[in-house]
């Protein structure tokens, strides 16, 4: 048996939540990536259980690989529920030529070995997210030498009708 020193696990409230976030909390421990989570899913996420593995996996993936190539290597992921919605803020340490426009993430080059499949990720979230009925949107912030990449999905809790897909404009 393998001896953990400092086993922390993640529990956001949700087994599709917790497995992914646990998953990821490992990879970025063994690769010196400051992953912090705060929050817990609500009660009735209301969410399909594939579309909210599909969102968190790919978000996550993608925040994963912008941290480890930056000079700072944090992710943080917030949860938290208000009303009838469900929000994921994804916030996380990035370098290079990222950046969002109209509330999409455009980056100038990719540093993905599979350069075909490139953006493939981001285009499921997208899906993911319409057919949830929820939105969801892209930041970067600078700040001197360092960038910061947000993604913020709103997802309708429990059963509510609620409007399609709307892409949200946020740029600073």
């Amino acid at each position: 048996m393998e001896h953990f020193d400092n086993v922390k696990y993640v529990n956001t409230g949700n087994m599709i939540g917790d497995a992914v976030l646990n998953q990821y909390f490992s990879i970025c421990k063994a690769a010196g990536v400051e992953m912090t989570v705060v929050g817990r899913f609500g009660v009735d996420t209301g969410i399909d259980e594939t579309d909210l593995c599909v969102i968190l996996t790919n978000l996550i993936s993608n925040a994963y690989e912008a941290a480890e190539k930056s000079r700072a290597r944090k992710i943080k992921i917030e949860l938290s529920s208000f009303g009838d919605n469900q929000f994921i803020s994804i916030s996380n340490t990035a370098s290079g030529e990222t950046q969002a426009r109209n509330g999409r993430l455009v980056s100038e080059k990719t540093t993905k070995k599979d350069k075909e499949t490139h953006g493939f990720g981001i285009g499921n979230v997208i899906e993911a997210v319409k057919r949830s009925r929820g939105t969801v949107a892209w930041e970067t912030e600078k700040s001197g030498d360092s960038l910061m990449v947000y993604a913020r999905v709103r997802l309708p809790a429990g059963h509510g009708e609620m409007p399609h897909l709307s892409m949200e404009r946020n740029e600073r």
